[in-house]
């Protein structure tokens, strides 16, 4: 069984830990964000990459929201 880290806000995490919280292959995260369907890593070293927790975050709730039919301008961020 994968080791699934908990989603905080405050956290970088890298690639296996995200395809892990989203339960995607790395090809369809790289591919999400290539489409803009998802946010783009900060690179913190020359062939490091990691995501802020804040922005999965804020992704999923849109994503969540617009599929509950809530408009992205009524979140309250």
């Amino acid at each position: 069984m994968h080791n699934i880290p908990e989603l905080r806000h405050d956290r970088l995490y890298n690639a296996r830990e995200v395809t892990a919280l989203l339960g995607v292959h790395i090809s369809t995260l790289y591919s999400w964000m290539r489409d803009g369907n998802f946010p783009k890593p900060q690179k913190i070293g020359p062939r490091t990459v990691r995501w802020k927790g804040s922005d999965i975050i804020g992704h999923l709730t849109r994503v969540a929201a617009q599929s509950a039919g809530i408009s992205v301008d009524e979140l309250p961020f």
